[in-house]
Formats: structure tokens, sequence, C-alpha cells
């Protein structure tokens, strides 16, 4: 199986180096973001509908995500402001996206026979090697 870089895929994903997901506390430390958390943001972005005004700010828009994310986080989850939410989307929805070109190209490439499973290895196993880093969204 031949698998390409990411440099397909990094035309369309603008590539930045940004630190972990994580959120500055009110008492100096950080809180990071879970897998729960991230996929009730991920879920507050889907549900949060733009046809409702599509002339609405981003400003806006986010301040119902926060709302929506807010109101079904997890129980032990701490509230996120209009701020973090965003900032914290926007780097695993980058990963995402890139993540979701080297499955799809891997499905692509695939023998037939090959199950669900192996495809979903295949495309962790590249991302990690063109990423340098573990895929932490399979949920999403």
């Amino acid at each position: 199986m031949q698998t390409q870089g990411l440099s397909q895929i990094r035309e369309d994903v603008q590539e930045e180096h940004t630190p972990e997901a994580v959120e500055d506390r009110e008492d100096g430390g950080c809180h990071p973001y879970t897998q729960a958390e991230t996929t009730t943001l991920f879920d507050a972005w889907i549900n949060t509908s733009p046809i409702l005004g599509n002339q609405q700010t981003r400003k806006c828009f986010w301040d119902k995500v926060t709302n929506v994310n807010n109101a079904k986080k997890p129980t032990e989850a701490f509230s996120r402001n209009l701020k973090m939410l965003p900032a914290h989307f926007e780097r695993a929805d980058r990963d995402v996206k890139i993540f979701c070109g080297i499955y799809r190209r891997e499905a692509e490439q695939y023998q037939s026979g090959a199950s669900g499973s192996d495809m979903l290895r295949a495309a962790l196993r590249v991302f990690k090697s063109d990423t340098g880093k573990d895929f932490k969204f399979p949920d999403v």
C-alpha cells in the first residue's frame, strides 16, 4: 500500500503549531479538554443552525454555541467562555480535517475485503507518521 504525505491535504488546511488544547483558569492553572468535552463542543457547533440568521456575526454564532455547549457539558467539566471554545474548536477541527483526508485516501486504496477497522488503523498510523502526534478525536 502506497501512502502519500500530507502535502495535498495541507493545501486546504492551514498548518499552525499550537500548544495542547488547554485553557487558562482563573487560579492561574489550566483545564485540559477531555474527549467528552470536545465531542460536546462539536455537537453544539453542529446543532447551532446558522440558517436562523446567516447574517449573524461570528461572535453571535459562537455565543449560541457557547450557551449550548455549557448547557450540555459533562457534569465534571468546567464552563468555557466565548474566547475558549472557538480556539479549541479550530485546533481540533484542523486535525479532524487532516484525518478525514487521510482516511478517505486509505479507504480508496484498500483492497476488497478490508474491514473498517483495518482502514481506521491504517489511517491512524499514517496520521501519526505524517503529523508526529496521535489523533485524539476518533469520536468526532
